[in-house]
C-alpha cells in the first residue's frame, strides 16, 4: 500500500512538472502549442501500449476550479483568468470516456497606455465554454483526450464563436487534475489560454484506485 501511494504522489508529481514546464509564464502561441502536442503524441503513444480495465456504462459529475493564463490577441488586455467548471462524463467503453464541461471564467483585465499616455484599463470580460469531447484512460492514471464546442465572452459585444480544448489528465481518487489549452475563434482574432482544471467528483463510482472504474 505504501509502494501504491508512493506511486500516486510521484505521477502528481510529474504531472504538475509538465503543467509548469508546459506553461513556464510563457505567453508565445507557437511555443506553447508545439510543447502540447508534442505531449500528445508522447502520451498516444504511451496509452497505445497499456490499457487500463475500465467499466463502462459508469457515470460521474464533478466540480472545482479553473485557472488559466490568457495569451495570443487577449495577453494584452487579460493577465490570467481564474472560475469553477463542472464536469459530467460517462464510461462509453471499457476505457473511453465522454465528457461535458461548461462553467465561467473571470478574467482579470490590465491596465495598460492608450493615445497620448492615458491609462486605460480593459473592460470587464469572462468567459463560458461548453466542452463535449473524450478522454482515453492510461493504467497509470493518466489520460488524453480532447473536446470541442462553444466558447461565449461576457462583455459588451465580445461575442463567442467556435471552441477547442486539448486536455492531458491524471486521476487520484474522486479527483480528476486536468492540464488543458483552450482556444476560441472570435471575429478578428482569437482567445488562447492553458492551465489546470480540477474537478472533485461527488456522483460516480469510485474503487479507490485511479479516479473511479475509469
Amino acid at each position: 500500500m505504501f509502494m501504491t501511494f508512493k506511486k500516486k504522489i510521484h505521477g502528481i508529481t510529474v504531472f504538475m512538472t509538465y503543467c509548469l514546464y508546459c506553461i513556464n509564464f510563457n505567453y508565445k502561441n507557437q511555443l506553447i502549442m508545439r510543447k502540447l502536442l508534442l505531449l500528445t503524441a508522447l502520451s498516444f503513444t504511451a496509452i497505445a501500449t497499456s490499457v487500463k480495465a475500465q467499466d463502462k456504462g459508469v457515470f460521474k459529475l464533478g466540480v472545482g476550479p479553473v485557472a488559466a493564463l490568457p495569451f495570443g490577441d487577449y495577453h494584452d488586455l487579460y493577465s490570467f483568468g481564474i472560475g469553477g467548471e463542472a464536469q459530467a462524463s460517462y464510461g462509453i467503453t471499457d476505457n473511453i470516456a465522454a465528457f461535458l464541461q461548461s462553467g465561467y471564467t473571470a478574467l482579470i483585465a490590465k491596465t495598460y497606455e492608450g493615445p497620448f499616455g492615458v491609462s486605460i484599463k480593459a473592460p470587464s470580460n469572462g468567459l463560458i465554454p461548453s466542452i463535449v469531447g473524450a478522454r482515453y484512460h492510461h493504467v497509470s492514471g493518466f489520460s488524453i483526450g480532447a473536446g470541442i464546442g462553444y466558447g461565449k465572452f461576457t462583455a459588451s459585444g465580445a461575442g463567442g464563436g467556435f471552441a477547442y480544448s486539448p486536455q492531458i489528465g491524471y486521476s487520484i481518487g474522486p479527483v480528476d487534475i486536468i492540464a488543458h489549452y483552450t482556444g476560441v475563434a472570435v471575429s478578428g482574432g482569437s482567445y488562447s489560454s492553458a492551465g489546470l482544471k480540477v474537478f472533485i467528483n461527488f456522483i460516480g463510482n469510485s474503487s479507490g484506485g485511479y479516479g473511479g472504474k475509469w
